[in-house]
This record gives C-alpha cells, structure tokens and sequence, in this order.
C-alpha cells in the first residue's frame, strides 16, 4: 500500500473530507488532492503534520507495506477528551481542593483525590 493509498484510507475511514483535513493541516484542499492522487508528495512539515493528526510514525505513513493502523481507527477522540477533562480539573488552575505540602518550602503541590472524579 503506497503512501497515495493509505492517505485516501485513513482520510475516509475518519469521515473526513479534503478540505476538512486540510483545515485541520493548515494545507490547502489542492495539496491533500495532489498527496491522495499520487501526483505530488507531501514535504516533512506536511508529514509530520500527518503523523500529529493521524497518531501514527511517519515510518509507517511513508513504507509500501500496509498499514496495520487501518483496521483500528479511532472514530471517536471522546476517552482522551475525558481524561484531559479530568486532568485538568485536578490541577491547580482547575480550583482543586489543595493539600499541604509534605515538605514545607519545597514547593511541592498535591490535590485532593477526590477531585478525580
């Protein structure tokens, strides 16, 4: 499976347009025609930009072989925006119930477990 070819699967099997992708890029609508139809290549920016977007090594994206990564394709980001939810309600910017320090002046900073949640 070329580079072409796995672009236009991972592209379709997320639903995604060209020009949502290329939005999401920062990379015209022309350039992700040009990349799926094998008419030009995308430069390193434009690669990495892929392998950010899609979570895959640019290895992968750039081999002939196929991709393993296709089978398992996230549709949903929902567990990681969760997590991220609660990561950051738990912070101290988050207003978390803040602890005592268990070495005073070493500016260590705990939270309440109980803000997990």
């Amino acid at each position: 499976m070329n580079l072409a070819e796995k672009l236009v699967a991972l592209r379709t099997a997320r639903g995604l347009s060209q020009e949502a992708l290329a939005e999401a890029l920062g990379v015209s609508r022309q350039a992700i025609g040009k990349w799926e139809n094998g008419q030009a290549l995308p430069e390193l920016p434009g690669l990495i930009a892929l392998s950010r977007y899609y979570a895959i090594a640019i290895d992968s994206l750039i081999n002939d072989h196929a991709c393993d990564i296709l089978t398992s394709v996230p549709t949903s980001r929902a567990p990681l925006a969760d997590f991220l939810l609660r990561a950051k309600r738990a912070t101290y910017a988050g207003h978390a119930a803040e602890v005592s320090a268990e070495r005073p002046g070493a500016h260590e900073f705990f939270y309440a477990e109980d803000d997990m949640t």
